[in-house]
């Protein structure tokens, strides 16, 4: 079961979606997934503190549409916490995505350019520890090896 969401891309973007799509066979999802999985372990891009979250600017010809898809439930959240962490839209965290990895993730979906792992993080475990009277929530995307040292259980 999948939790239908919709992102607003400007044409070109979908179009180039669209083309990784036919290129790797894969579906629109799938390439999405991938894309936003990329900027995830990108260390360069820096979580936002006290602000709104940022929407992409509209192009001078206003063309943006918008593109429904369907994540899974862990994927869904994911780009739930990529949304509060950056401070920025899931489309504009996508359309940033897109400008810097969309080449080499269609080279990696589609053999040419190494294995990739398609469910890189599959597990998912998040906490809450309060330290002297500050809460602390942790995410981690991924499968940690030390569980029990990193969730204080009591």
């Amino acid at each position: 079961m999948g939790i239908e969401t919709t992102v607003c891309m400007s044409l070109a973007n979908i179009e180039r979606l669209g083309w990784a799509s036919r290129v790797t066979g894969l579906s629109l999802a799938h390439i999405v997934r991938a894309l936003l999985e990329r900027m995830m372990l990108d260390k360069r891009v820096r979580t936002g503190l006290w602000g709104r979250v940022r929407y992409q600017a509209r192009g001078a010809d206003n063309n943006m549409c918008r593109l429904n898809v369907v994540f899974r439930e862990d994927v869904y959240e994911y780009n739930l916490d990529m949304r509060k962490a950056y401070k920025m839209s899931v489309s504009l965290i996508l359309a940033i995505a897109i400008e810097r990895y969309l080449d080499s993730v269609v080279r990696e979906l589609s053999g040419t350019g190494g294995s990739t792992d398609n469910y890189r993080f599959n597990s998912y475990v998040i906490s809450k520890d309060i330290v002297d009277g500050v809460i602390c929530w942790k995410s981690y995307w991924g499968f940690p090896t030390k569980i029990p040292e990193l969730i204080h259980l009591e």
